[in-house]
Formats: C-alpha cells, structure tokens, sequence
C-alpha cells in the first residue's frame, strides 16, 4: 500500500512540462467568502448548500511502502465540513508501477460552505476491500462581513 507523504490545498498548482516541476500558488490555511444567505433552496425545494465561487486545488504526494513492489493505488479524498458531515468525495488512481512517488489534482471549481469552522481534506488509501486513512489538510473558513448597502 502507498502512503502519503505530503498534501496542500492552494488556488492553483503548475506543473512544468519540461521539468516536471511543481508550482504551488497561494497554500490555503484559511478561505475568507462572504458570509451566504441562510435560506437558499434548490430546484426541488430543499435547503441547498452554498458554493462559493472559489476555485482551488488538492495536491497530494504519494510513496509505494515497498519501493520494489509496483502497484496502482486507489485514493479517496472527502472534504469534512465543521458540521462533521462529507460535503465532496472523489476517488483517483494512482500508477506507482514504474515510479515510486506520484501526484494527486483534485481541482474544485468551488467550495461548498456550512459555516465557519474548521474544514478538513480527509484522505485514504485502499488496502484489499477497505480504506486505510492516510491523512488529512485542515483550513479554515472564516467569513467576511457582507456590505450593508444604503
């Protein structure tokens, strides 16, 4: 199984074609949106979740255990909100066979918000037919006061 060595959350995130450099712009330890409305609804008349017009990026490294034991490695982030409850989950493969350590994207067009807090990327690892935890990036969102229009 792999592990993860490092993750970061940030706006955007460059890879250099030639070089294969990365880029990290503005790493998020906290999101300052507007605070939203309290009472949005969706079309089927439920309460919605806001998204906030934010997009960002999750990058995260990964490692084989076993240096000399090639593999493809299924990944699971999930975004906790401070309510505790999963707001987005996604899954990637990664293709540790004829690299030891590889790159994880996972590009959010927008943040989903249900209040101020401490949210947290959540990541594991598949180990045969269960999901080992690896780690986690916490930030937190804190929101701006809205302009009071006169």
């Amino acid at each position: 199984m792999a592990k993860l060595i490092w993750g970061v959350y940030c706006q955007q995130a460059i890879v250099d074609r030639t070089t294969n450099g990365l880029t990290l712009i503005n790493q998020l330890d906290e999101v300052h949106p507007p605070r939203p409305p309290d009472n949005l609804t969706g079309p089927n008349g439920k309460k919605a979740i806001p998204l906030a017009p934010f997009p960002s990026v999750v990058v995260t490294v990964w490692e084989r255990d076993n240096r000399r034991l090639s593999e493809i490695v299924h990944v699971q982030g999930v975004l906790i909100g401070p309510n505790k409850k999963s707001l987005i989950k996604f899954e990637q493969r990664i293709d540790l066979k004829k690299t030891p350590r590889g790159r994880l994207f996972g590009n959010l067009p927008g943040l989903p918000l249900v209040g101020q807090g401490t949210y947290r990327f959540v990541f594991r690892a598949r180990k045969g037919t269960s999901w080992k935890r690896a780690g986690e990036i916490p930030f937190e969102v804190i929101y701006v006061p809205n302009p009071v229009v006169h």
